[in-house]
């Protein structure tokens, strides 16, 4: 069976995704960035509502936080910009915490240009980058059995 190219894709997302969770990261996946937006704007919303309490103790505490992996407001915020400002929404895969700090990962599937806009925009925003290339057959042998009852 040929494989289509975003299949290829899903399968090397699902490749790292497995490498974070073996390797203890707390991660997210890029595939849906309104979600991190979303909750960004909703902390936001409990904070006008009840300032006593501070901007990241809302980050810390909201129902929301497994849409986004910041710790304080300023990571936060730092992301939501960044996404709200990349014009290729689906350039990065993941936001991964590692070292006490947010870091971008990218999948490819084969090696292109598009790495070297990744690198240059993850560096210019100060975000270090895991550029992962995962090695996916584009043909995948199977067998079929067809088994009657009786």
């Amino acid at each position: 069976m040929r494989l289509e190219q975003e299949d290829i894709n899903a399968i090397g997302e699902i490749v790292v995704s497995r490498y974070f969770k073996k390797g203890g990261f707390q991660y997210i996946s890029l595939s849906d960035p309104r979600r991190i937006v979303k909750a960004y704007n909703d902390v936001d919303e409990q904070y006008k509502e009840y300032p006593q309490m501070s901007r990241d103790w809302y980050v810390s505490n909201s129902v929301e936080k497994d849409a986004y992996i910041a710790r304080t407001w300023k990571e936060l915020k730092k992301l939501v910009d960044f996404l709200n400002g990349l014009s290729d929404k689906k350039l990065y895969n993941f936001v991964v915490r590692a070292n006490d700090e947010l870091v971008l990962a990218k999948v490819e599937t084969e090696r292109s240009e598009v790495s070297k806009d990744a690198i240059a925009i993850a560096r210019r925003n100060d975000y270090k980058l895991y550029l992962f290339t995962v090695k996916v057959p584009s043909n995948l042998e199977y067998d079929v059995d067809v088994l009657n009852g009786k």
